[in-house]
């Protein structure tokens, strides 16, 4: 199989809402979804947000953002699309 990054660029931080998700900076991304159109990829960041590549344009967006913990938001396992 083949493995292709999509996100992050291997420093753990979190920034780069707006760019390409390639060079953004992601905190121990978890809870990852796919959109029913397959075209976003939403997850869960470890710092305190859920984010949303666009994974035609390939854009990160920060969709949700607390300066608190979340711990216990995840998706559901059998949920595989929104």
């Amino acid at each position: 199989g083949i493995i292709t990054t999509i996100c992050g660029n291997g420093t753990t931080s979190s920034s780069g809402d707006g760019g390409l998700a390639i060079n953004a900076l992601t905190t121990q991304p978890t809870s990852m979804i796919f959109s029913s159109s397959l075209n976003s990829l939403f997850f869960v960041d470890g710092s305190f947000s859920v984010r949303m590549i666009n994974l035609t344009s390939g854009i990160i967006s920060r969709i949700l953002d607390t300066s608190s913990s979340i711990s216990g938001l995840s998706f559901q396992e059998n949920s595989k699309f929104l």
